[in-house]
């Protein structure tokens, strides 16, 4: 039978360590408990008026599988512009008797998300991005204008 050596300690050592630190690492990590929200603000434009009329304030933003992401706080919702020749042969922008924009902002709901690394549907999620969003009464694409991180304070609570 082979003698323990000094370095056979060493390599023990060091591999207990090193899952130490990634069990420490894990555990503070779901433990924190982050006293912000993060807030997404977004357009959609060019809905059908249903699905424009079918989003609303207090609607749950929730992803393929169900898991709820955020809670739309505020929606406002405009006839959409398009771009049309007059006579002379200048374009011009009307308001589309058919289509509306819909702009909106959304709170999270699960205290796990982060602004910095903000995934929805296994997609990252930057401003400028086009993203379909899934609520808990339809579904629609939407350009995300801007992420921040709020404190818990700020957020104004959905008025049933």
């Amino acid at each position: 039978m082979k003698k323990f050596n000094i370095w056979d300690l060493v390599i023990v050592l060091s591999v207990c360590l090193i899952a130490l630190f990634f069990y420490t690492n894990l555990n503070t990590r779901a433990e924190n408990t982050d006293t912000n929200v993060i807030k997404i603000t977004g357009k959609a434009g060019n809905l059908e008026k249903e699905v424009a009329n079918s989003i609303a304030t207090g609607d749950i933003i929730m992803d393929k599988n169900g898991t709820q992401y955020f809670e739309i706080q505020y929606t406002h919702q405009r006839p959409s512009s398009q771009a049309v020749p007059n006579w002379e042969n200048e374009v011009i922008a009307v308001d589309s008797p058919e289509l509306d924009t819909v702009e909106f902002t959304a709170v999270s709901i699960n205290p796990r998300l982060r602004a910095d690394n903000l995934f929805y549907n296994w997609q990252q999620i930057n401003p400028g991005m086009k993203v379909y969003i899934e609520t808990n009464k339809t579904g629609f694409f939407a350009i995300i204008t801007k992420i921040e991180s709020i404190p818990k304070e700020k957020v104004l609570k959905v008025e049933e």
